[in-house]
């Protein structure tokens, strides 16, 4: 399983959060929700209630988040509008708003331009 605390930056990012505001619904200080985004302290049962709640997704859908490459979950999510295939089972998000689903389609975007640049690159030192 990938460290939990980017997993967990990333869903404040793509819901345009604060730390201070998310760390206030979930019922603990700014601190203890920066470790949390740090890995300096683990995520314990009732927080993963309520981070789960928070994003309006299952715990089923945040388990599978935690343990899939980040660029796959988002580009997934981005793809189907919310909806997210969670080993068979078909989860309704939602829905993201057309803010969100613009942030989701541009680091798309920006990581195409990514593999498309190094792609690039490594052509060109394949002819060297």
């Amino acid at each position: 399983m990938q460290k939990i605390g980017k997993k967990l930056r990333i869903l404040r990012n793509l819901h345009d959060y604060t730390q201070e505001s998310v760390a206030f619904q979930l019922g603990i200080s700014q601190k203890t929700y920066s470790r949390l985004e740090k890995d300096e302290s683990p995520l314990d049962t009732a927080l993963i209630d309520c981070v789960a709640q928070l994003y309006k997704i299952s715990k089923l859908v945040l388990f599978r988040f935690f343990e899939t490459d980040e660029k796959v979950f988002i580009q997934k999510i981005a793809e189907t509008n919310g909806v997210y295939n969670a080993n068979g089972s078909v989860v309704q998000h939602q829905g993201f708003t057309e803010a969100e689903r613009s942030v989701l389609f541009e680091q798309i975007k920006q990581q195409q331009q990514v593999i498309q640049h190094l792609m690039s690159e490594l052509n060109k030192l394949q002819r060297n």
